[in-house]
């Protein structure tokens, strides 16, 4: 077993007896303990509930119980969502001794499904920012390279996935916020269409989670496209007072393969000029897609509401004020900036120790920030302090308005959208990517799994 298998492989390891939910659980503790000081993504820990509820799990295996399709997955859930008997802030001091007596409905949904929770991921101030800190907490670094920002809001969510610190997770977004995190941290996310994942229990203002945030959406995070689709099954449809209003009913996808299936390639425009190396490497990807059979089709939506920006503006003036800015306020500070407004974010501020995080189950109480000595020595998994900027995925600075922009008009017209990995090896072949077909449901071409940077046991 490796804790970086897809969600799917591991609940299907434990139905099958090859997996004990319990000993799952504590590997992912065990790499909590090692992995998360460097990483600050799991900000709250519950193990003690939660190893009882794999003791269970394990039971309802041994007795040859009917079985979820999440059953004895231990997972983490952003903090901005609200669990029952465990702390959840929103990232926010306000909130900082926030123990909701129920579950958001999405919570109760993969718990009815069999999941185990048993963390909180660090997320921003109320959600509202693409890096990862907050007072509270601190910084969240990213797993391939410390020294970087694994974007937000759902930052502390996609670096526990890519970390292999947790099974799955359920993340929000408004403007990207699961988008970004994804593809900074070489995972997969799905914002999907407003509506279709309750979100109440949302925590974005104090007295938040009783009504639901417009435009705002919860969807998971993973490790493969598949693991995607079988979450979306099971946290799909209205709440249960809604349920006599409406229903859903998603249809299966017109194809299985990428045979024939017409993908429309959307790479540039001239609001949101392209960092070289990312272009690159979607272009392969779209290559490999087009050698299996898609009919891959070149074209500009006529979508507007994406900011005009030429691609040879100068943003230093902006990637200045955003460097003193965040730094007034101890947030991050831009490391470098060049004439795209490249920049990669240092984190500043503190991270929780293991002992802090275990002090923050159902007592609620804060874990202090602490000064971070040196951030970035090493990537904290044992692997390089960086990749080849080729093969980073996410992780080469990109323009910062940029990648913010172009999104925009899928979040304005509530489209659903997936976020999927692509991976490189140091030799530069692409290997690995991801797509969905035209009804929307999810084709993976090939396997996830983070390369070179120690993620493996």
């Amino acid at each position: 077993m490796e804790p970086t298998w897809p969600a799917r492989r591991l609940a299907a390891a434990i139905a099958s007896k090859q997996l004990a939910s319990r000993e799952l659980l504590q590997t992912f503790l065990d790499r909590i303990e090692r992995f998360n000081p460097a990483l600050n993504a799991v900000v709250t820990l519950d193990a003690e509930r939660a190893m009882q509820a794999a003791s269970a799990a394990d039971q309802a295996v041994a007795q040859g119980r009917a079985l979820g399709p999440l059953h004895g997955l231990p997972v983490t859930i952003k903090d901005a969502i609200e669990v029952a008997g465990l702390r959840s802030t929103g990232g926010a001091a306000e909130l900082s001794g926030h123990v909701p007596q129920t579950d958001a409905v999405a919570v109760s949904r993969l718990r009815a499904a069999g999941a185990i929770v048993f963390g909180k991921t660090n997320v921003p101030r109320w959600s509202s920012d693409i890096q990862t800190y907050n007072e509270l907490f601190g910084t969240t670094s990213n797993p391939w390279d410390p020294a970087r920002t694994p974007g937000g809001s759902s930052g502390g969510a996609a670096t526990a996935v890519a970390a292999g610190l947790t099974s799955f997770e359920l993340g929000t977004d408004i403007a990207d916020s699961v988008r970004i995190p994804a593809h900074f941290c070489g995972v997969f996310g799905l914002k999907p269409s407003f509506g279709v994942i309750p979100q109440r229990g949302y925590l974005d203002h104090v007295g938040g989670g009783t009504t639901d945030a417009d435009i705002n959406v919860f969807g998971p995070i993973a490790r493969h496209a598949d693991d995607l689709d079988l979450l979306l099954g099971v946290l799909a449809g209205p709440e249960p007072e809604r349920e006599t209003a409406w229903r859903l009913e998603l249809p299966p996808p017109r194809r299985t393969t990428l045979k024939g299936m017409r993908i429309g390639l959307w790479l540039e425009d001239p609001g949101c000029p392209m960092d070289r190396e990312v272009l690159a490497l979607l272009r392969a990807a779209a290559d490999l897609l087009a050698d299996a059979g898609a009919r891959i089709e070149e074209a500009h939506p006529p979508v507007e509401g994406v900011p005009a920006q030429p691609a040879g503006r100068d943003h230093r003036p902006r990637v200045r004020r955003q460097r003193r800015a965040r730094s007034a306020h101890g947030v991050a500070r831009m490391d470098r900036a060049d004439r795209c407004g490249r920049a990669a974010v240092r984190g500043r501020a503190g991270r929780a120790d293991r002992r802090g995080i275990a002090r923050g189950g159902a007592a609620g109480g804060a874990v202090p920030a602490r000064p971070r000595r040196d951030p970035g020595r090493t990537d904290g998994l044992g692997g390089p302090r960086r990749l080849p900027a080729a093969a980073e995925h996410g992780q080469v600075a990109v323009g910062v308005s940029h990648h913010t922009n172009f999104p925009h008009p899928m979040t304005a017209g509530r489209i659903d959208v997936t976020a999927t990995a692509i991976h490189q090896r140091r030799t530069g072949h692409l290997w690995q990517t991801g797509s969905t077909d035209a009804d929307g449901r999810l084709t993976a071409t090939g396997r996830a799994r983070p390369q070179n940077a120690g993620l493996r046991p």
